[in-house]
């Protein structure tokens, strides 16, 4: 019998700890989704649909991209609500995209002063669609073709590892190993912002004007500022040329929403087995001092009767309770510290 209330109490303990680490863990990853909900990520608080255009059989055979979507904007803005409207290689909010090394173009390479970088492609309005401040310089323009010198756009936070602050505009850099990025011009230099991934820690960006990479830039998608409301004149719009279709389409508010997803149910998930493991414990305690207490019946039963104080007697069956909760509690807190370090993967801030 001894040994069957000494396996209990073990079992109870370990129960214990164990719901400390999930509450741990839990609570850890529901900060993290209410770190990134409430991150300012830089961008508009409009309504900005993303739509994605999709090209017909040979629809982009022979091609002049920039004159195309020029006039796909052109008509884009004119539909009823839209305020500002641009083509982007990557979905703003969706996922980073690629990485890269940027630095001094001219220079050696060097791991001090070069920085690595989300690089995007983007269209000429892309900056005013999404509310990024352009803090020195010029946006990208039309005339800016494949044959011409390229030119490029930094986040602040890029200009600080690579020039210094305030000192990026008219710069020259080069970007990634491609031969035609070794010496692009800095045309201007925009405010930080969280563009597309809002877990990310990093606003080292580098924008390139997409029409400077000919038919290799066909934009993924649309970003325009206007009420959903205006999805059918975008899809006319685009549809008009015979060129894409424009089949699918998102609020930017949802693109974020769906980015954060695995956070969000990896918090729920936690947060509901912490609370399953705290009612076992709960239970388990109860059963297994009640395992004890029957267990004591007559031994209580004649220290009652040679005048034993019966709170005393009470306190003394919780203080065994207690004893064995701080302990599986102080096992649980160091196994949760021990554990974090796993986690980071999926925390943010």
């Amino acid at each position: 019998i001894a040994r069957g209330s000494k396996a209990g109490r073990v079992l109870v303990g370990a129960q214990v700890a164990a719901s400390i680490v999930l509450l741990a863990h839990a609570s850890l990853l529901a900060r993290s989704v209410y770190a990134i909900a409430g991150v300012d990520s830089g961008l508009t608080e409009e309504t900005v649909i993303v739509g994605f255009p999709s090209p017909l059989i040979n629809g982009y055979k022979n091609l002049d991209v920039a004159t195309h979507y020029r006039q796909a904007l052109d008509r884009v803005k004119a539909v009823r609500g839209v305020t500002a409207a641009a083509f982007s290689t990557f979905k703003p909010e969706g996922g980073a995209p690629p990485r890269d090394t940027v630095g001094r173009a001219r220079t050696p390479r060097d791991l001090n002063t070069d920085a690595q970088a989300e690089w995007a492609q983007v269209s000429p309005g892309f900056f005013d669609v999404l509310g990024i401040q352009m803090l020195r310089g010029r946006d990208f323009s039309y005339t800016e073709t494949e044959q011409g010198a390229k030119v490029a756009i930094i986040s602040a936070d890029l200009e600080r590892q690579v020039f210094g602050e305030g000192l990026g505009l008219g710069q020259r850099l080069r970007v990634s190993a491609r031969p035609e990025w070794q010496d692009a011009e800095v045309i201007g230099v925009v405010s930080n912002a969280r563009v597309f991934d809002v877990r990310s820690n990093t606003r080292a960006i580098i924008y390139t004007n997409a029409i400077q990479s000919g038919p290799a830039s066909h934009y993924k998608c649309l970003v325009a500022r206007a009420p959903e409301s205006a999805v059918p004149g975008l899809r006319a719009a685009i549809e008009s040329f015979g060129v894409e279709l424009f089949r699918r389409t998102q609020t930017l508010e949802y693109v974020r929403g769906r980015t954060i997803l695995q956070e969000r149910l990896l918090a729920g998930l936690s947060g509901y087995f912490a609370v399953l493991a705290l009612i076992l414990v709960s239970a388990g305690i109860y059963g297994l001092l009640s395992y004890v207490l029957s267990l004591r019946r007559k031994e209580i039963g004649i220290r009652m009767a040679l005048g034993a104080d019966a709170r005393r007697m009470a306190g003394g069956i919780v203080s065994e309770g207690l004893v064995l909760t701080m302990t599986g509690i102080a096992i649980g807190l160091a196994g949760a510290l021990a554990s974090v370090p796993l986690l980071r993967s999926v925390l943010v801030e």
